[in-house]
């Protein structure tokens, strides 16, 4: 006799599921409840290193068959995340091109990218991002003259970032922060931008920051360029997303890169000596893969910490004045205070212990 299968079948065991499960649930005692509560509180303060989407993505992985053969521009590729990226996308078969003003770094980054040995060789085309809008159409031509007239995926990994309190930024820092952050940024966006139009097709991944979901002490200006950032490129996610383009925001937390080493400070020309510890800052490399499982994946906007950043950057998006309560109480305070200290204001033992002894401070 032939067996038929039902259609309602798969339904059937889903309902029968639910019955059970709601029958199971009310045996559950109400100490069980809380004890699983508070380990599912633990596991995710202790793990989770990014908002829900990009974590199931992460957890898929690279989606590779969307990069290779792709023809990809790494802005900022000589080290740090562009330079992960470009490792990570040569690997998966993508036709990279490097671009940044070091081109010894870059040939260094093309050998990591040629040891992965993803099928193609990677392009050098070095590139001052700050050169003005001609130099970077100019360079877009010539990736196109190479690549029979493509450019699939633009990376906008440009930047500074800043180690300095706002009542003592100079306004020149501030400007010089915007024309790399910001202006140059949306000039290469916009030197891309008619090609993809054009193809009907391409993909902007952009490296923003937590930063730019939420205030950061000592860090103002920097903190105002990823603001503008994100209102830019939000904005032209929904001007031309029909249209066969995408935009992926990433906003890293903390990463183990030496960005500090050439962070702004309160005066142009003025460096400040590194406190940070990158051990307590998230490796460039599980950066860097989230970001790339986010982009091939559809994800339009990744947050990338973790705790208790993360926690915060959720705070900052669903519970804003809580959130600024915390930081005006509590956060903003203590990291303002540690960094005057010159004391390490990214890592929690640092800062909770600088807490410690200003309370012991006040009770004797």
């Amino acid at each position: 006799m032939r067996m038929t299968s039902c259609p309602m079948a798969p339904l059937a065991l889903l309902v029968g599921g639910v019955v059970l499960l709601a029958s199971v649930l009310p045996l559950i005692p109400t100490w069980a409840y809380v004890l699983g509560s508070v380990a599912a509180l633990a596991l995710w303060v202790v793990f989770v290193d990014a908002d829900l989407l990009t974590l199931l993505c992460g957890l898929r992985g690279v989606h590779k068959p969307a990069l290779y053969g792709q023809v990809v521009w790494v802005l900022g590729a000589s080290s740090g995340i562009g330079e992960e990226l470009a490792v990570q996308m040569s690997a998966a078969g993508a036709k990279v091109i490097l671009s940044a003003r070091r081109k010894d770094e870059l040939e260094r980054v093309a050998r990591r990218c040629r040891e992965r040995d993803g099928g193609f060789s990677p392009l050098v085309l070095p590139l001052d991002i700050l050169a003005g809008e001609e130099a970077h159409r100019r360079a877009v031509e010539e990736i196109k003259a190479k690549f029979g007239g493509r450019l699939d995926i633009a990376v906008l990994n440009v930047g500074r970032t800043q180690r300095a309190l706002a009542e003592d930024t100079e306004v020149p820092v501030v400007r010089a922060m915007f024309d790399l952050n910001v202006l140059a940024c949306i000039s290469l966006a916009q030197a891309c931008l008619p090609t993809f139009l054009a193809q009907r097709s391409g993909t902007f991944l952009v490296t923003s920051s937590v930063s730019g979901k939420m205030a950061a002490p000592a860090s103002s200006a920097y903190v105002a360029s990823k603001h503008a950032i994100q209102g830019y490129f939000d904005t032209l996610r929904t001007e031309v997303s029909d249209r066969g383009i995408r935009v992926c925001v990433a906003c890293p937390g903390p990463v183990a890169t030496p960005i500090e080493a050439a962070a702004f400070t309160e005066q142009m020309g003025k460096v400040r000596a590194p406190t940070e510890k990158l051990e307590s800052k998230m490796p460039v490399e599980r950066c860097a893969k989230l970001m790339l499982a986010a982009m091939t994946r559809g994800v339009d906007e990744a947050w990338i910490a973790h705790n208790p950043v993360l926690l915060f950057v959720y705070l900052s998006q669903y519970c804003p004045q809580l959130a600024r309560e915390i930081a005006k109480r509590w956060i903003g305070p203590l990291r303002t205070r540690a960094f005057r200290q010159g004391v390490d204001f990214y890592s929690v033992k640092a800062v909770a212990s600088l807490a410690a002894n200003v309370a012991a401070s006040k009770e004797q």
